[in-house]
C-alpha cells in the first residue's frame, strides 16, 4: 500500500492502525507537516518540549480526531 493510501484506509477504518511520515498528507492539510520533520526547524530537543511541555500532542490529537484517527 503506498503511504498516502495508509492515511484514507485508516481514516476509514479499512485497516485498524498504521505507521508512516505525517508530512506524506500534506496535500490534505499543511498542517500535517508540523507533525514531523520540518526542514530548517526544530531540531529534536525543541520538538520533544513542544509535544511534551507544550501543548503539541493534545492539539496533534485533536487535528487527527478531524480525521477519525489518534
Amino acid at each position: 500500500m503506498e503511504l498516502s493510501g495508509l492515511f484514507d484506509a485508516i481514516s476509514t477504518r479499512s485497516v485498524d492502525m498504521g505507521y508512516t511520515a505525517a508530512y506524506y498528507n500534506f496535500g490534505k492539510g499543511p498542517a500535517f507537516a508540523l507533525r514531523a520533520a520540518i526542514p530548517f526547524g526544530m531540531n529534536t530537543r525543541g520538538q520533544s518540549a513542544r509535544l511534551c511541555e507544550g501543548c503539541g500532542l493534545e492539539c496533534g490529537n485533536e487535528f487527527l480526531a478531524g480525521y477519525n484517527m489518534m
